[in-house]
């Protein structure tokens, strides 16, 4: 084939986020190419005022953004794979499920993949974050197996929703009103732009949920695994991860809107972290600036398009440049130098045992739930009904089980394995690395957000699932 020569050219200028026309072999316009790649301050460039809002709520990134090309994909597969509404309201039968997994299992390796081939074997990406890094098989395989559960996980957000929408439990904006009155077009095409300005905020927030300890020790550690990103990495959750990142559909939930809003939304939660999580500098939704999360884990926790983490005080600028220390080591001769942060990326591997703790927090966490909501909806009938004040259903049980139950064992797993530290200082054992901060600041603030952005979606979608036509909290809030 001779030299390849695919930096996807094609004219586009800053159009989806090119940079000078192409999506692959060109860095941001404020890096200094000079300098290593990441060690580019981004001070400067981090949401100037007052072009970050303008931008940010005047739909500007959704066109010379990323968010074009997956608005694109989202489309194509909003029209071209559409939501079997007929099939979902007669029952959950295995054939129009698995239909709704191909697709989303295959639009996510397709573009995932896209970017690892692309990067990582044709090498049409030259600035690599870290120059030395070793490519492992192991490492690969094990970010796969999590990306293909987190893309079957949004089918099953997608089945639930789309049994709601069926059975009449949760009211939408139908397709023929949606392109056939003027009302309808507006609603659909405010989706198209208010879904990713959704998504900024909700990722702040429910990130920053996922870095206190009793969520951080047993699930989000594992997104943590892949120091050195790749794009596989990007999807790479526990199963509970998972459930409050694909929470951010939760506008579809409360607000009266079309099911492409619901797509719109879920591809954009399962393509937009492979660019962003690539490793490289040098291609359009480059993201230093997530990577030195990865470096670093206690900082931008929010994404590079919203000044919330220098609001918030944990804004770093770029990956320092160590010389190595001549002073001699404990050990005596050589020189002493700090073990590299990047080892731990041996963790994340296909081969290798869990620990005790993960294995007993994933069957209460992620088995137990799973197991009660998969009896409640193919034994309707058999739902538990629990005598509190008025009625506690079974409804609520299962979805405090599939929503709380997470967070709860967590904190309950936290406190007996590590009893005599939460004894001596509950504060810091519970609430690191954020237990300096202020009760209002932190907790008030910050554990309130993040549970209100994803512990209470995931309770009205289940609930609202095995509650009958009617009870679900949209209907109080649209009056229906």
């Amino acid at each position: 084939m001779g030299k390849l020569d695919l930096n996807m050219s094609f004219n586009l200028g800053g159009l989806a986020g090119c940079v000078d026309g192409k999506f692959i072999g060109n860095a941001p316009s404020w890096v200094d190419l000079t300098k290593p790649p990441g060690t580019t301050s981004q001070d400067a460039a981090y949401c100037p005022s007052p072009a970050w809002w303008a931008q940010l709520f005047s739909g500007y990134q959704v066109i010379f953004g990323p968010n074009l090309v997956w608005l694109l994909i989202a489309l194509a597969v909003y029209f071209v794979f559409p939501y079997d509404l007929t099939s979902a309201a007669r029952a959950y039968e295995p054939g129009w499920i698995i239909r709704r997994a191909l697709v989303n299992v295959g639009v996510t390796f397709a573009y995932t993949g896209f970017w690892h081939v692309s990067l990582y074997w044709l090498a049409l990406g030259k600035r690599p974050f870290k120059a030395d890094r070793i490519w492992r098989w192991g490492k690969l395989l094990h970010n796969m197996t999590y990306t293909f559960l987190g893309a079957l996980q949004w089918t099953g957000w997608e089945v639930l929703a789309m049994r709601c929408w069926a059975t009449g439990r949760l009211p939408y904006l139908d397709d023929a009103a949606a392109f056939g009155t003027c009302r309808g077009a507006l609603h659909f095409l405010a989706a198209c732009f208010w879904v990713p300005l959704w998504r900024t905020w909700h990722f702040y927030f429910a990130h920053r949920l996922l870095h206190y300890r009793p969520l951080y020790k047993w699930v989000h550690s594992l997104h943590h695994r892949n120091t050195d990103i790749e794009p596989f990495s990007g999807l790479t959750m526990h199963p509970v991860e998972h459930l409050y990142y694909f929470a951010c559909a939760a506008p579809s939930l409360y607000v009266f809107t079309s099911p492409f809003a619901f797509t719109w939304n879920g591809v954009h939660l399962l393509l937009s972290p492979a660019a962003s999580h690539s490793g490289f500098e040098d291609h359009f939704q480059s993201d230093q600036f997530h990577y030195l999360h990865h470096k670093h884990f206690e900082c931008n926790y929010g994404p590079s398009n919203c000044p919330l983490d220098r609001w918030f005080g944990t804004f770093k600028a770029k990956l320092e440049v160590k010389t190595p220390s001549k002073a001699p080591s404990k050990a005596g001769g050589g020189a002493a130098a700090k073990p590299d942060v990047f080892a731990a990326d041996a963790k994340s591997d296909i081969l290798g045992w869990p620990e005790a703790g993960s294995v007993t927090y994933g069957a209460l966490a992620v088995l137990l739930p799973l197991a009660m909501l998969v009896s409640a909806i193919t034994r309707p009938d058999a739902l538990p009904r629990f005598a509190v004040g008025t009625a506690l259903s079974g409804a609520h049980s299962i979805a405090l089980a599939c929503s709380v139950g997470p967070v709860a064992a967590g904190c309950a797993l936290l406190a007996l394995t590590e009893a005599r530290k939460a004894a001596k200082a509950p504060r810091k054992t519970f609430l690191a690395p954020f237990h300096r901060e202020s009760l209002l600041h932190g907790m008030g603030l910050h554990l309130l957000a993040g549970a209100a952005l994803t512990v209470m979606p995931v309770f009205h979608l289940v609930h609202m699932t095995l509650a009958e036509p009617g009870q679900a909290a949209c209907c109080y809030l649209l009056a229906c």
